[in-house]
C-alpha cells in the first residue's frame, strides 16, 4: 500500500472509528477491508485533485 494512504488509514479519525470497530491491527487481519478503505480514499485524492484542476482552469 502507499505510505501516505496507511499513514491515513492508521493515524486519521476514520482509522480510529475503524480501530473501535474491527479491533486493533483491523489493516492486517482483514484485508478485504482495508482495500475498501485505501480504494475509498484513493476517490477521495481523485476528487480533491480534480476539483484543484477544475479551480486552476476557472
Amino acid at each position: 500500500m502507499n505510505k501516505i494512504t496507511l499513514w491515513i488509514m492508521r493515524n486519521s479519525l476514520l482509522g480510529s472509528i475503524l480501530n473501535l470497530i474491527f479491533g486493533e491491527g483491523w489493516i492486517e487481519k482483514k484485508p478485504r477491508v482495508a482495500s475498501v478503505v485505501k480504494t475509498t480514499v484513493q476517490i477521495i485524492y481523485f476528487v480533491a485533485l480534480l476539483g484543484l484542476i477544475i479551480t486552476l482552469f476557472n
